[in-house]
């Protein structure tokens, strides 16, 4: 007889102290595009010692994947920036849809990408961009100011740059992401 599985449907730990924050990781290749939201809490460690009560308290991070999603690049092709930038605004609708759904609301949201010239195309105030590029920016900040109505408590941290081998959302993309997040 087979052992039962058992399977964790809670994000948040027993031992979480505080909001939880939000890490969304993107990324974009010519074959697809994908982001991954991750919850990310504080939460206690006891540490043994002779001391009274939460002196002897340690604190570290849990995270757990809370949603993903992943698009196939069209048949005609799509390159690597537009692919990128695709991730982003996959990022803000997810993320929208995350916040409007978590009964505990988050105190910060992260974006990561390893797309150096996207973060530069979405930070940028001066610089023309193509058409297609700017539209998806102009969602994106849209999105982000909303945002800030929506949910005044909410900081929005700027976009950072991850590497690659460190990008979760690189398993649904290209599958080479090696980073501390991957398990087998």
């Amino acid at each position: 007889m087979m052992q039962p599985i058992k399977v964790n449907r809670t994000v948040k730990p027993s031992n979480a102290v505080g909001a939880p924050a939000l890490v969304t990781l993107v990324d974009g290749s010519v074959l697809a595009y994908a982001c991954a939201v991750y919850v990310v809490y504080k939460v206690a460690v006891e540490e043994a010692g002779p001391w009274a009560s939460h002196l002897g308290q340690k604190f570290s991070r849990h995270a757990a994947l809370l949603v993903s999603k992943a698009r196939v690049a069209p048949l005609a092709g799509l390159t690597a920036p537009r692919s990128e930038m695709n991730s982003l605004v996959l990022a803000a609708r997810l993320n929208t849809l995350v916040l409007r759904s978590l009964s505990e609301r988050p105190d910060c949201l992260t974006i990561l990408g390893d797309s150096e010239c996207c973060i530069a195309a979405v930070e940028s105030e001066g610089g023309r961009l193509a058409p297609y590029l700017a539209n998806r920016r102009a969602e994106l900040l849209e999105t982000f100011e909303s945002w800030k109505g929506a949910y005044p408590e909410l900081e929005v941290r700027p976009l950072h740059h991850v590497p690659g081998t460190l990008n979760t959302a690189d398993l649904a993309t290209r599958g080479t992401a090696t980073g501390p997040l991957v398990t087998e």
